[in-house]
């Protein structure tokens, strides 16, 4: 059972806690906001929700590893980015929950 509640704590800490922060679509701002390496998700004026790691910010849209997504066709454009503090919080809290559960095996028996 350890073995199992141990998975679940790795898992967590894998995946952590994303924060989504919206941009606004303006190639100036942008250019300094966004890194290479910045994951956003874009959607689209005809209703398509992509995700995209920023490989640069031109001066007609968004470059990423296989597509460019013109400024025109943006709708919403929103960064993703893993929580550092939210993600360290579920870990402690998983591993304190843990240790509460591999403790609490003994106990008050009525001492037969």
């Amino acid at each position: 059972m350890t073995k199992s509640i141990w998975t679940v704590v790795a898992c967590l800490m894998t995946t952590g806690c994303m924060t989504v922060q919206p941009l606004p679509v303006d190639q100036q701002q942008l250019a300094r906001e966004l890194e290479p390496g910045d994951r956003v998700e874009v959607v689209t004026k005809d209703g398509r929700r992509l995700e995209l790691e920023v490989d640069g910010v031109e001066e007609q849209g968004l470059r990423g590893t296989s597509q460019q997504i013109l400024y025109s066709d943006i709708e919403t454009l929103s960064r993703k980015k893993v929580s550092v503090g939210r993600t360290a919080l579920v870990a402690l809290g998983a591993a304190a929950a843990i240790a509460a559960v591999a403790g609490g095996g003994g106990g008050s028996g009525s001492g037969y």
